[in-house]
């Protein structure tokens, strides 16, 4: 399901969804009223060296010695076992510890001490012990060291502990959590009620009946394929004692409506009619032959061409030697070849 449909479904129960809105609404507001508010107070420390005899003023000297004791501080600090033994000292508000305002090549000397709690007192109780811790921390480090007193670093309070403001992130972060779940327990509430309903009425609904359609009878045709009419027919147009045309494609059973019926097949194409004998022409021309030969008069859209062939006269003269030399060798006498030739004035013998 998309955000789409989602909001499909919402538009759709809308009196629900406005229902559960109104809930969420109110129950934010009650979440807002019971949520106490809070209270916050920050207070800075400096890393020094304590002042000499000689007059030497400890603001102006600055090294990385003291950025370094800051940031041992904030570490201390952080640990849980010193949590511990600050709670049990009378810090029971919430504290950060930070020595921001450093560089790459040191750290900054100053601790910075933040306490958030639920009354004005208790903020300002744990950032005094907060502070007095790492002041105990610095000097205890540095007399387990060897330092001399003239010598040690001191943390100085530059910024006391008394400017106590009120903040609401406890509020909006409680009010904005539960409007995210609240949110979505009322999308999930109505998704599912609308699915109720709508599976309900589906059940509710009576189960439709699909009543059968009657096929369609085709004029002409039997139940069991058959085609009287257009057997006759054929049979009237081919002649009784002629053959049928066989049938092309037999008929397939098909659904039409919810009902079987069958499908008329395509008859057959006709039959061309042969195409005319081919007629010779007899006649004379100058001892020639004409025959005509046919050609697809259709497609030439021209007469058939005449092709006249040369006539060979045939002599009785030329076909006697032939009949003697087979008579010949059939008796096994000498042909009559030796006999004398016409002369030439008779004619040429040919």
């Amino acid at each position: 399901m998309d955000a789409l449909e989602i909001l499909r479904v919402l538009r759709r129960q809308w009196v629900m969804t406005a229902a559960l809105l109104c809930l969420v609404a109110s129950a934010l507001v009650g979440i807002a009223f019971l949520v106490p508010q809070q209270y916050k107070v920050t207070a800075v420390a400096l890393v020094i060296r304590q002042s000499g005899t000689d007059g030497e003023n400890p603001y102006g000297a600055v090294d990385k010695a003291q950025g370094q004791m800051a940031s041992l501080a904030v570490r201390v600090l952080t640990a849980p076992k010193t949590i511990q033994d600050l709670k049990s000292k009378g810090a029971d508000a919430e504290f950060e510890t930070s020595n921001e305002g450093g560089t790459l090549d040191s750290d900054s000397p100053f601790l910075t001490v933040a306490a958030t709690g639920a009354s004005p007192k208790s903020v300002q109780r744990t950032a005094e012990v907060v502070l007095q811790r790492a002041r105990d921390e610095l000097q205890s480090r540095q007399d387990g060291a060897g330092v001399p007193p003239r010598q040690q670093l001191v943390f100085t309070t530059i910024l006391k502990p008394d400017n106590i403001t009120t903040t609401r992130a406890a509020q909006l972060r409680s009010v904005g959590i539960f409007g995210a779940l609240g949110l979505i327990i009322m999308v999930l509430v109505v998704v599912i009620y609308d699915r109720a309903k709508q599976r309900k009425e589906q059940q509710s609904q009576p189960p439709r009946v699909a009543h059968p359609v009657a096929a369609r009878r085709i004029p002409g045709v039997t139940e069991t394929g058959q085609f009287p009419a257009i057997k006759e027919g054929l049979r009237e147009r081919s002649g009784p004692d002629q053959p049928l045309i066989p049938r092309v494609n037999p008929p397939a059973p098909a659904q039409y409506n919810g009902g079987p019926q069958t499908v008329v097949p395509p008859l057959a194409p006709r039959q061309q009619p042969p195409a005319p004998a081919a007629t010779a022409a007899s006649g004379t021309d100058n001892g020639a032959t004409a025959r005509k030969i046919p050609v697809n008069k259709a497609a030439r859209g021209e007469d058939y061409p005449t092709i006249r062939f040369p006539r060979i006269m045939w002599d009785e003269t030329l076909q006697q030697p032939a009949k003697e030399a087979d008579e010949a060798s059939s008796t096994g006498e000498s042909p009559a070849g030796d006999a004398q030739q016409p002369s030439d004035s008779g004619g040429t013998a040919r």
